[in-house]
């Protein structure tokens, strides 16, 4: 039987130490193939689903619905953030 994926995120101590751990080492493996980047999954969060809401509420109100928008002041589109800065690190 596959064993569940280590998280960081993880609330058991042990399971976010080993996490960690092998975090570190590929990290470490990376820095010795002189690898241009580390890609790392931190964790994960259950939600509730609500696309079909969204689905429903979009068909019948259209993306100019305020209920759909969140914040409707707010840009659809946010500017990406420069390289080498939230999310990115170079090694």
């Amino acid at each position: 039987m596959p064993r569940p994926p280590l998280r960081i995120s993880d609330e058991r101590p042990r399971q976010r130490e080993l996490a960690i751990k092998y975090t570190l080492r590929t990290i470490e493996l990376a820095q010795r193939v002189k690898a241009p980047a580390v890609v790392l999954h931190l964790g994960s969060m259950e939600m509730k689903d609500y696309t079909e809401k969204l689905t429903r509420m979009l068909e019948r109100d259209g993306r100019k619905s305020l209920k759909y928008e969140k914040n409707p002041r707010r840009s659809r589109r946010q500017p990406r953030s420069p390289k080498g800065k939230g999310g990115r690190t170079r090694l």
